[in-house]
């Protein structure tokens, strides 16, 4: 519970636009997240970390190496429910340091939500119908 607290208090932080205090919030989850060993949320929390990175003016090159890494980890430990997310962001980023692989990074990204689509039942599907992200990336 502790972890989740510091994602909502970054995630709001970045509501209200103040970057700094989400990079903060998403570092004490980092921390956290890595004291109680859960791969899930260190996972997790290093995804936030990575979206308040971004608003404090990071280069994208490097948090595109971070996504990457991400991915990798999200990879082994099977957790489709963030790598999902963590490809959504990183085939929306394109430049010279992603060496081409952005179109692979939106086909895994529609993949695991077909996937993921799939295993749900019938009111899981509606919610995901009706998010803007899935319906972006299935054509809808």
């Amino acid at each position: 519970p502790r972890v989740r607290l510091h994602w909502i208090r970054a995630e709001l932080a970045l509501s209200v636009d103040e970057p700094g205090v989400a990079l903060e919030r998403a570092e004490r989850a980092v921390a956290l997240a890595g004291e109680a060993g859960a791969a899930r949320h260190e996972v997790k929390s290093q995804l936030v970390r990575v979206v308040a990175r971004s608003c404090v003016g990071e280069p994208p090159e490097k948090l595109y190496r971070s996504l990457e890494d991400l991915t990798e980890r999200a990879i082994g430990n099977r957790l489709d429910s963030l790598e999902w997310p963590i490809r959504l962001l990183l085939g929306q980023m394109s430049g010279p340091w992603d060496g081409g692989h952005t179109p692979t990074h939106r086909a895994r990204y529609r993949q695991l939500l077909a996937s993921i689509r799939q295993a749900c039942d019938p009111i899981g599907r509606l919610v995901l119908d009706r998010s803007p992200w899935v319906a972006a990336a299935c054509g809808a």
